[in-house]
């Protein structure tokens, strides 16, 4: 264990005793800005410094990765950029063989995240991380970005967060809809059917 490592895994592990104790002041009041630092700009600084020894751990920590997810969850792209910094830095160092790793490792990262579900996230109060999850979900179906998005839609409006709704609505028209393939377009309009007509979102 390289000392980088201890110093995140103390932060961490001191963090989610505090959480455990449902104290979250005591976490902002007992370090965890350090803890937050750490898991956002780690590997940023690793860069920059030329620790690339340190930072192609980083990039392979499977518990840095989901320490990362749980500590920063509006962030999803932040593990993405750990292991990207990572393949930045094998090609600076002509390194074929250590960016094939982290390539693969990159997809498999994001097959990871692209594994977790926008509604269950939604439930956990993480509204910004099931948009982009549902954001991101287009690259296994072309048809899922709406399809989340409008179940997304459905729970909001089903536990009256009205204001939550504009917020979905305005991040699923960034981008061009198309029409639904004719195996989801049935369940698209029953999503529609469930929601009444709402004449003004606050």
């Amino acid at each position: 264990m390289t000392e980088q490592t201890t110093i995140y895994s103390s932060d961490i592990n001191q963090a989610s005793q505090l959480e455990s104790q449902n104290d979250l002041g005591s976490m902002v009041q007992e370090g965890s800005e350090l803890l937050l630092y750490t898991l956002r700009y780690d590997a940023q600084d690793l860069f920059d410094t030329e620790g690339h020894v340190e930072l192609f751990d980083l990039a392979k920590d499977i518990e840095f990765f989901h320490a990362q997810a749980e500590y920063c969850p509006d962030e999803l792209n932040l593990p993405l950029q750990t292991v990207q910094l990572a393949v930045k830095y094998a090609a600076k160092l002509d390194d074929p063989v250590a960016m094939c790793e982290f390539m693969f490792l990159h997809r498999k990262r994001l097959q990871e995240i692209n594994q977790e579900n926008p509604l269950s996230t939604l439930r956990k109060g993480q509204l910004r991380r099931a948009q982009e999850l549902a954001e991101l979900s287009n690259l296994a179906h072309p048809d899922a970005r709406v399809l989340w998005h409008l179940l997304l839609i459905w729970e909001l409006n089903a536990n009256d967060r009205v204001k939550d709704i504009s917020q979905v609505l305005d991040k699923l028209s960034e981008k061009p809809l198309t029409p639904l393939s004719a195996s989801n377009a049935e369940f698209g309009a029953w999503l529609l059917a469930q929601m009444p007509v709402r004449t003004e979102i606050e």
